[in-house]
């Protein structure tokens, strides 16, 4: 038994296990502090929830309806440490 806790990403409501939050939350947090020198820091963060928000959607069902910690640790190897957000900018200047 997990314990969960209500999230909205991006205007969509999820329950989401507090790990998997907790693990969001991190991720999102360290790509705050990454990018807020960047231009244009708040429109890739608000994509990047944005995405979170899509990629969680499709893993919901009738039978699936709370985001488990194995969803969340997918999603963010899908996109990505946060690091390479900055150091990929550099790469394509």
């Amino acid at each position: 038994m997990k314990k969960t806790v209500s999230v909205n990403i991006k205007g969509t409501n999820f329950l989401v296990e507090e790990d998997a939050y907790e693990l969001l939350q991190d991720y999102l947090d360290r790509l705050n502090v990454l990018l807020q020198n960047e231009e244009g820091s708040q429109e890739i963060i608000e994509d990047i929830e944005l995405r979170v928000a899509e990629i969680c959607t499709s893993k919901l069902n009738d039978i699936k309806t709370v985001i488990e910690l194995r969803d969340i640790e997918e999603i963010l190897k899908a996109l990505g440490d946060p690091e390479e957000y900055v150091d990929g900018d550099e790469d394509f200047d």
